[in-house]
C-alpha cells in the first residue's frame, strides 16, 4: 500500500510530465537543455524521485513558481481533494 508521500510524488510526476507535453517538449529535449540525465528525468515523471532542489530546477525550466507545480495535488491515496486538512501523525 502506498503512503501519502508516494501518492504525492506520482501526482507531481504526472503534473511535471503534463507541463512538458503541453509545451510540446520531448524527454530528449528536456535532457538536452538541462543537467538532468535521461534516466533521472524518467524517474521524476513516474514519481519515483524528487528533491526540493530538483523541484526548484524544474520550476525554473518551466518558468513557473514551485507552487504552480504542487498546488492542488492530493496528499494521500484516499481521493481527498486536497482541501481538507490532514492530521499529523502523533509522535
Amino acid at each position: 500500500m502506498m503512503n501519502g508521500y508516494d501518492c504525492f510524488l506520482i501526482a507531481l510526476g504526472a503534473r511535471i510530465k503534463k507541463f512538458r507535453v503541453d509545451r510540446g517538449w520531448t524527454q530528449h529535449y528536456v535532457v538536452q537543455h538541462t543537467d538532468f540525465y535521461d534516466s533521472h528525468w524518467r524517474k521524476i515523471e513516474r514519481g519515483k524521485t524528487m528533491s526540493l532542489q530538483t523541484l526548484y530546477k524544474i520550476a525554473r525550466l518551466y518558468e513557473v513558481h514551485i507552487s504552480d507545480l504542487v498546488d492542488g495535488i492530493e496528499m494521500d491515496c484516499s481521493g481527498n481533494d486536497g482541501n481538507q486538512p490532514h492530521e499529523l501523525p502523533s509522535q
